[in-house]
């Protein structure tokens, strides 16, 4: 989402940059709509690993239609990708998601010899404190994460409304279609 609002950005001037950014929110409210129910009907219909193959023709087509109807943009500054943060934040995230993900698989206790998944999400706990470190050493340079953008008081209070709206709606949504399909046995499909 970042990225397609960065390129409506860039490539709509200022006096057609809403309606470019009403198409992308009536896109973003039919997905989010269409894109439970095509995944239900997938899941009846084939399998729950359909669901990965349909992500396979629309990335095809979407990076088409993106070279064919995307300028070519030139930016007059060069940029560098912080290799560093992108590293560690994969790691701490890695370390993090897996735990949380796996651990009842593992009983919160161990998965091979001395790994174990408290200390899997606790290195990826370190992990993200040493992003952190690195980013804030970095702030001179082109950080992953410039600190200063939460500076802004609305930027950041903002930025941490969505976020807790997200992890209650995946917490919500998520266990909610578990306790459907689980416990009250319907299929990907049914409506209540």
């Amino acid at each position: 989402m970042p990225q397609t609002l960065a390129i409506l950005t860039m490539v709509f001037p200022p006096e057609r940059r809403g309606a470019a950014l009403g198409v992308w929110s009536a896109v973003g409210g039919v997905a989010t709509i269409a894109g439970p129910t095509m995944g239900g009907l997938l899941v009846a219909a084939f399998d729950w690993r359909s669901i990965f193959f349909v992500n396979l023709p629309i990335g095809v087509a979407v990076i088409a239609l993106a070279v064919a109807l995307i300028p070519e943009l030139h930016v007059r500054r060069k940029h560098r990708l912080d290799l560093a943060g992108v590293a560690l934040a994969s790691a701490a995230l890695l370390g993090i998601c897996y735990g949380l993900v796996e651990g009842q698989r593992y009983h919160w206790g161990t998965v091979r010899s001395f790994l174990s998944i408290p200390l899997v999400i606790g290195a990826g706990g370190v992990l993200l404190g040493v992003f952190l470190l690195v980013q804030a050493i970095r702030q001179d340079r082109e950080p992953l994460i410039p600190f200063a953008l939460f500076r802004d008081r609305n930027y950041t209070l903002m930025n941490w409304v969505a976020g807790t709206v997200m992890i209650g709606m995946l917490g919500v949504f998520l266990t909610f279609t578990i306790y459907l399909q689980s416990v009250l046995g319907f299929s990907a499909l049914r409506r209540a």
